[in-house]
């Protein structure tokens, strides 16, 4: 009976898991109808406000950052002003990068 039980446990924390996983991931797509339609800086990175490319929104369309400021694990203030390609800037003068961890 105990390993019936600690199947049932790990299977609960699987199917935990998995509804979490699909929460955020959700919560990712409300956030990229949010850019497209409300905001209209979509394909905008939110870090250095350069544009994210399209074979990086291909594979992940929900993507926030730009390859750059991915792949750096930092999160870099936005330049003020507008967004858009070229708006921005990847490590201009001003901006201050913030650790994630």
């Amino acid at each position: 009976m105990a390993h019936h039980d600690n199947a049932d446990a790990t299977h609960a924390d699987i199917r935990g898991s998995l509804r979490e996983a699909h929460r955020r991931r959700l919560a990712q797509a409300e956030r990229v109808l949010e850019r497209l339609l409300a905001r209209k800086d979509y394909g905008v990175c939110e870090d250095c406000g350069e544009f994210i490319g399209v074979e990086r929104l291909r594979i992940m369309p929900f993507a926030p950052r730009c390859a750059t400021c991915a792949a750096r694990g930092v999160v870099r203030e936005r330049p003020a002003g507008p967004a858009g390609p070229g708006n921005g800037s990847n490590g201009a003068s001003g901006s201050s990068d913030v650790s994630l961890s």
